[in-house]
């Protein structure tokens, strides 16, 4: 990740701004299914932050390396009166322990992974 960092200016020198460089090894796209829309009275939804700290609160998602989002899907951001919604987020785990600790947690019946108190479903 840091070498990422080191010669991104540089590889993507010739290219607008709208490119990135991500490293391939490991690199995991997950979402959240059912997550519920819990509105600030200004109407806006949980930070990237606040959603964090809430998804580590879930022993599967303690010492993860979560390098972007998570981020609620259009449908949850543009529906003011949407009660849940998809979140989705890209983590580096490159020998897959927090990505498969994450599904087994979320199809037992038993741990579950939980978001502001409601049983949410990670793919």
């Amino acid at each position: 990740m840091n070498l990422v960092r080191k010669y991104q200016q540089v590889i993507l020198q010739p290219f607008n701004n709208s490119f990135d460089l991500v490293p391939s090894k490991g690199f995991m796209c997950i979402i959240i299914l059912r997550a519920p829309c819990i509105r600030k009275p200004d109407g806006s939804l949980p930070s990237e932050t606040d959603l964090l700290n809430e998804l580590r609160t879930n022993i599967p998602f303690q010492g993860t390396r979560i390098i972007d989002g998570p981020t609620w899907s259009q449908a949850a951001t543009l529906n003011p009166t949407a009660e849940v919604g998809v979140l989705s987020f890209i983590l580096i785990d490159t020998d897959n322990t927090h990505v498969d600790a994450m599904t087994r947690a979320s199809a037992c019946s038993q741990a579950g992974i939980w978001l502001y108190r409601k049983r949410v479903s990670v793919k």
